[in-house]
């Protein structure tokens, strides 16, 4: 996978997640200038979090041309290292 494609995308989808979850003036940037564990700091909605999910997949399939299979097993990962906790409504 290309490196520079790769962090397009990385980039892409954390402010699409950020955006999403109602914090658009924060963007990966910002979060690259704020101490460890901004992830905890920020949450989103189960809805919110399907919405992202629902963007994600699409996007990453007609990125990187993976299938059904593959797109669901990075966002998992994607999620996991990068996702916001997700609040009780």
């Amino acid at each position: 996978m290309n490196k520079q494609k790769n962090d397009i995308f990385i980039e892409a989808a954390i402010n699409k997640m950020m955006k999403i979850a109602g914090y658009s003036n924060i963007t990966f940037k910002t979060l690259l200038d704020e101490s460890d564990g901004w992830y905890t700091r920020y949450t989103m909605t189960e809805k919110q979090h399907n919405k992202w999910k629902e963007w994600f997949l699409l996007k990453a399939k007609k990125t990187f041309k993976w299938n059904k299979k593959l797109v669901n097993r990075e966002f998992q990962w994607f999620d996991l290292m990068w996702g916001l906790k997700i609040k009780e409504t």
